[in-house]
């Protein structure tokens, strides 16, 4: 499941400005984060038990024909 799915998940329920204050972000920031304008940071991906992880790209050889 994507972070902003799970976000949207927990939030069932919860005020804006509660969940805010659990995850120690301001509402603005969690309200642009929900609505897409800003990606999550550490303390939301914390918050969902997530971590982001950066893979380098992967090159192969290619052969090329005799």
């Amino acid at each position: 499941m994507e972070p902003l799915a799970l976000l949207k998940a927990k939030k069932d329920g919860k005020s804006l400005r509660g969940m805010a204050r659990e995850m120690g972000i301001s509402a603005m920031y969690l309200h642009q984060v929900l609505n897409g304008k800003r990606g999550p940071g550490p303390k939301i991906l914390a918050y969902l038990g997530l971590e982001r992880v950066e893979v380098a790209p992967s090159y192969r050889k290619v052969r090329r024909g005799k």
